[in-house]
């Protein structure tokens, strides 16, 4: 009997660990949306908001191929028009980086420029592309 008894406590334990690990997981990767298809069209643009987690950052970037990579303003001539920096905002409300961009219906390529200089992808995206550097590009669709 105290067998049985110990098989049903550590299977209840075991279901109430793994319930609790799905809530958190839950918790984690729904904080925020990496970036959000907006109802808005201008000149057959879509409004996108990007959206980035990176707490300890002082200035923020984002970099892709709808700007040709362009993050460093001293770079950018005074009538750039493609080669346009975006420099996040900070929510300070939720704590997160965020910008509103225009873009063509097109699938992208995009990273972020934190500080100065380190290139980070955003964990968070539904889908990421070997960048050919050892690491990853996010990937954003627009309709």
């Amino acid at each position: 009997m105290f067998k049985k008894m110990a098989v049903t406590a550590t299977s209840v334990l075991l279901l109430v660990v793994l319930l609790n690990g799905c809530f958190v997981w839950n918790s984690i990767k729904d904080r925020y949306q990496p970036y959000v298809l907006m109802d808005e069209v201008k000149e057959g643009k879509r409004k996108v908001k990007f959206v980035f987690d990176s707490p300890s950052s002082q200035v923020v970037f984002l970099a892709g191929q709808f700007n040709n990579w362009t993050w460093e303003k001293a770079k950018v001539s005074e009538n750039e028009t493609v080669n346009v920096v975006i420099e996040m905002e900070r929510n300070k409300q939720t704590g997160f980086w965020e910008k509103f961009v225009y873009l063509s219906p097109g699938k992208y390529q995009y990273k972020y420029v934190l500080d100065g200089g380190t290139w980070k992808y955003d964990q968070n995206t539904l889908e990421k592309t070997d960048d050919n550097f050892g690491g990853f590009n996010s990937v954003i669709v627009v309709k």
